[in-house]
């Protein structure tokens, strides 16, 4: 028996991408989960000058970078910022457990 459960049988949790950039014209996230492709990852406006992508992702370690207008920007509202060739934003997903939300909030960024 394989005690690693394979990533089909892990549950997706629902991940909700927020970003306040009244003045872009485009607007992505782009990240691990979907190879860093901004074109993957584009926003669209969900209110005035806010921008969502909401995407399923399993348990696991993740990180990303809004692009905005071209410009690629690390979550300042997130505190856990990782140094590698370039800084990325954290995010973590968690196994979801009974009694915990299926949705997860990503900050929303005042730019």
């Amino acid at each position: 028996m394989n005690p690693n459960p394979s990533p089909q049988k892990l549950k997706k949790r629902r991940v909700t991408f927020s970003l306040a950039a009244p003045d872009a014209e485009q607007v992505a996230v782009a990240g691990a989960f979907n190879g860093w492709d901004e074109k993957a990852g584009r926003m669209q406006r969900s209110g005035p000058g806010v921008w969502q992508k909401i995407v399923m992702l399993p348990p696991g370690d993740y990180e990303y970078k809004f692009v905005v207008d071209g410009e690629w920007l690390t979550d300042p509202r997130n505190p856990e910022i990782r140094a590698r060739k370039s800084r990325e934003s954290p995010l973590p997903v968690k196994k979801f457990n009974k009694g915990m939300s299926k949705e997860q909030d990503v900050h929303i960024k005042d730019i």
